[in-house]
């Protein structure tokens, strides 16, 4: 089954929030008037830093909490 993804769909990801490096996250796309289009992919979270980043919205607050709490 080919997926044809154009980018104007709303997208729904679940698994984000437990996602791990190399963890499969569960996708739902939504166009006006059709079916959504759902399927599974491998959230790329290549490292434990990547989960931090993602954890705390970004390398700069990150670096920003780091800082703070120095």
């Amino acid at each position: 089954m080919t997926l044809n993804l154009d980018g104007t769909e709303l997208y729904t990801i679940r698994g984000v929030a437990a996602a791990s490096p190399g963890s499969t996250v569960h996708v739902s796309a939504r166009r006006a008037g059709q079916a959504d289009i759902e399927f599974d992919t491998v959230c790329r979270l290549d490292s434990e830093t990547d989960v931090d980043y993602l954890r705390n919205g970004g390398i700069l607050p990150l670096v920003l909490r780091q800082l703070m709490g120095s």
